[in-house]
């Protein structure tokens, strides 16, 4: 028969330990409650934006990722004409267009109840 040789931690690792597990806890509450934040920022109508505030979205965009116009129509597969196109207008746009650069945007288009 062999014996399992059970060692025993001195009790300063003993109180290591149970700082590190507190610590983890601690994480684990902290990513769950960043989680449940996002989801629901993800829900919240308040995330949404009307479809006649699209330029701004996209020269928001550009503004914050410092991105100029050209590069921006690149990563989205369009013409900086169209792009220009659309920072000045929301009207006329093809939706496979639109569609296009909200993806590269990491955004997309919600279709839903109109607002009154």
């Amino acid at each position: 028969m062999i014996k399992k040789k059970t060692s025993s931690l001195p009790s300063s690792h003993a109180s290591e330990i149970a700082q590190l597990k507190h610590a983890e806890m601690a994480l684990s509450e902290a990513i769950n409650a960043v989680v449940n934040a996002t989801e629901q920022q993800q829900r919240d109508p308040a995330s949404f934006t009307h479809h006649c505030h699209i330029p701004d979205v996209l020269s928001r965009y550009r503004v914050e990722h410092n991105i100029n116009k050209g590069d921006l129509a690149l990563l989205a597969g369009i013409t900086p004409n169209t792009l220009i196109k659309m920072e000045k207008s929301y009207r006329n746009m093809r939706v496979e267009t639109l569609l296009n650069v909200l993806e590269s945007l990491g955004l997309t288009l919600y279709v839903g109840p109109v607002d009154e």
